[in-house]
């Protein structure tokens, strides 16, 4: 189940509102947009720099980025007559203020981990065919890629005319570069979240501790 899907249902059943804490903005908003578009419901949107925007509708950033309430202002105006559901993504949530977190606020709030092994495999199966790549050839390791990472690493392969193992080697994922700050999100979604991609909390798991051997030594020893 992919995370439109998984808010589709939230949805039908009256959750009024989702947070969506996730390491691809962008990937997790156009997905929302074109459940959006599907269902034919009005979107607006909330950017540090730009504002709240609601696409299709003309005038509609406000002035200044810096109050995130103006979301939750919105919602009556893009309420239908028999009531709203409002979905929002971040990938910081040290920058919210507590009134987006509080009780009543958002009726569940997902995380959405890195891609899977076999949601990395259908990502591949989007992108090289859309840069006109050879299917059969060799893909190269993509542990702990992103979408937008697979993405780029077609982009290159297309732009430069190589295969994808030699465009792999200019893509240095997030994972890598943030290692810290994709851990500390993991760790705060841990217990406090719902998992985007299968039923029940997201449970924070990873790489057992490194046991240590003992060393004994031995003092009448030179």
């Amino acid at each position: 189940m992919n995370l439109a899907e998984t808010l589709r249902e939230y949805i039908q059943a009256c959750f009024t509102g989702l947070w969506v804490e996730s390491h691809e903005h962008e990937d997790a908003l156009a997905e929302i947009a074109q459940l959006c578009r599907d269902e034919d419901w009005r979107l607006a949107t909330w950017d540090v720099d730009a504002g709240l925007s609601v696409p299709g509708q003309a005038g509609d950033a406000e002035p200044s980025g810096s109050d995130p309430l103006a979301a939750i202002r919105a919602v009556s105006a893009l309420a239908p007559a028999d009531g709203t559901a409002v979905v929002a993504t971040c990938n910081d949530i040290s920058k919210l203020p507590p009134e987006f977190s509080r009780a009543e606020r958002f009726d569940g709030v997902f995380f959405v981990d890195l891609p899977s092994g076999q949601q990395r495999k259908t990502i591949w199966d989007i992108y090289v065919p859309m840069f006109g790549l050879d299917p059969n050839q060799t893909r190269p390791k993509d542990d702990h890629w992103t979408g937008a990472e697979v993405r780029a690493c077609c982009r290159l392969a297309a732009l430069l005319d190589i295969p994808l193992t030699a465009a792999a080697q200019n893509v240095v994922p997030v994972a890598v570069t943030a290692a810290e700050s994709v851990e500390r999100l993991r760790s705060w979604a841990g217990g406090r979240c719902l998992s985007a991609d299968k039923p029940g909390i997201f449970a924070r798991t990873g790489p057992r501790s490194r046991k240590r051997r003992a060393i004994s030594i031995d003092p009448s020893n030179n």
